[in-house]
This record gives structure tokens, sequence and C-alpha cells, in this order.
């Protein structure tokens, strides 16, 4: 058997010197908009990809992820489908068709132990939660955000940042979270909503919804699991991105920008 060393190296190797993905297989740990646009760009590469996430994720940008195929069973990101699969007897040829993205709904373990992928990539961005460490659960692991140390809990780490956006890291740790949004369109931390309950997020808007309102309009509710009692969510101008239950008070179940 080759050491995890000289396996990882061939990995990279046969994806970097070829060109070509066709030939690998990749797990990408993430429905959100993030692990959304690793997965598409792989996958129109060539490359034989799964997306992982549980039944219910918390997703920003949704108009820009794959995480409707969750509560769908399919979503279409510019020119490229996904569908939800709930048996991982069904993924060798899901993968060997490549005409979707098969989105997995289960436990990472259980996916990699049975599909065995070359490269597999975390991209939850946890940002204060500490990443479990992925390294040697795949060839090559790839970890994106805060959290990941290359050459410890990943083999690469990945920068999102907006300092070193994109920056490959291949000894040493990725940026801590800096705690504030960056500005658009002159709204920080105010383009954040924060739920005062947990619960099932409803809206009738979809998502990319734009309204000219002002702050204070209602554009959604929080139905309390355990009491049923509603909460409503108020939002300023700007679009609606997010589809989600919100298991706890805390951060808003949608982003306005």
């Amino acid at each position: 058997m080759p050491s995890h060393a000289s396996y990882t190296a061939g990995v990279k190797k046969r994806s970097l010197t070829t060109g070509r993905l066709a030939q690998l297989r990749v797990v990408v740990d993430s429905s959100g908009d993030v692990g959304s646009a690793v997965a598409h760009r792989l996958f129109g590469a060539g490359a034989a990809v799964v997306i992982v996430d549980h039944a219910q994720p918390t997703v920003t940008r949704r108009g820009m992820a794959f995480a409707d195929a969750l509560f769908d069973g399919s979503a279409c990101l510019d020119g490229i489908e996904a569908g939800r699969v709930d048996d991982l007897t069904d993924l060798p040829n899901l993968l060997d068709d490549h005409t979707t993205i098969p989105v997995q709904v289960g436990d990472l373990t259980d996916l990699v132990g049975s599909l065995r992928p070359d490269v597999l990539v975390d991209a939850r961005l946890r940002k204060r939660e500490r990443p479990q460490a992925r390294r040697r659960m795949a060839p090559l692991t790839i970890g994106l955000g805060p959290g990941f140390v290359a050459g410890q809990t990943v083999d690469v780490a990945i920068e999102t940042s907006w300092e070193a956006l994109g920056a490959v890291i291949w000894r040493g740790s990725t940026r801590a979270l800096a705690g504030e949004p960056r500005p658009l369109g002159g709204h920080g931390r105010n383009r954040y909503v924060y739920a005062s309950a947990g619960g099932i997020f409803h809206t009738a808007h979809r998502p990319g919804w734009h309204s000219s309102a002002e702050a204070g309009f209602t554009v959604a509710m929080i139905v309390s699991i355990s009491s049923d009692v509603c909460a409503k969510t108020f939002v300023s101008i700007g679009p609606l991105l997010l589809r989600t239950t919100a298991p706890r008070a805390g951060p808003a179940t949608y982003s306005h920008w």
C-alpha cells in the first residue's frame, strides 16, 4: 500500500499535470453557496462530484446554492442540475452517468467509507466553530475557511477572508474569523437579522426577491416547534436568500443582501 503522502502526491500530479479531472471522485461537504460553487466548477471540469449535507441545512445565498435539492428533490445552478439522493447504493451509477450532481443526505463518514473518494472538500465554513480534522479521510483533503491547519487537519487549506481570498495554504492556518461582515451597498452588520426564537422559517417570497419596502416590513414568520407561537422577522431593502429551519435563537434565517 502506498503511503498517505505518496498517494496524495499521486492524486495532485494526476489532476494538475493532465489538466483532466474525469478520473477523480470528489466529495464536497456542504450544499451552501461555497460548497455548491466548488461542486459546480469541478463537475463542469469532468470530475465525479457528490455533495453531502444533512436534511435541513442552514444556508445563506440560497439562489446560489444546491441546497434546494434537499427540500425540493432537485435544483439547478447555471445549467448544472443537482438531485437529492437518500440511498448510498445509488451513487456509483449516478456518478458514472455524470448528468447531475448527487446531493446525499446522510453522514459524511459513511459516505466516504462507501465511496472512497480521491478528494474531500470541507466547504462548511464553520466560522467560530473549529472544524473537525479531515486529513486521511481521503488521499487529498481540502478545507475552506477559518480553523483549518494545512498539514495537520487537512492537506491543503483555502483562505476565504476578503483580505486573502483564494490563497492556497500548504502549511499553516487560515485566518481566524474577523467578526464583522464586509460592507455591501453601505450595509454591514445590519444586513443580517437575528431570530428571537427557534422554529420553522416560513415565507411566500422566492430567493433573490427584492422589495422597496422600508425597514420593519414583514417578509416571513418563524413558527416555534414547541409551542406554535409565531415570531415575525423583518427586513429592509434587499433580496431574500435563505430557506431553512431555525433550530435555536441566534443568527437569522435569512440575509437580505
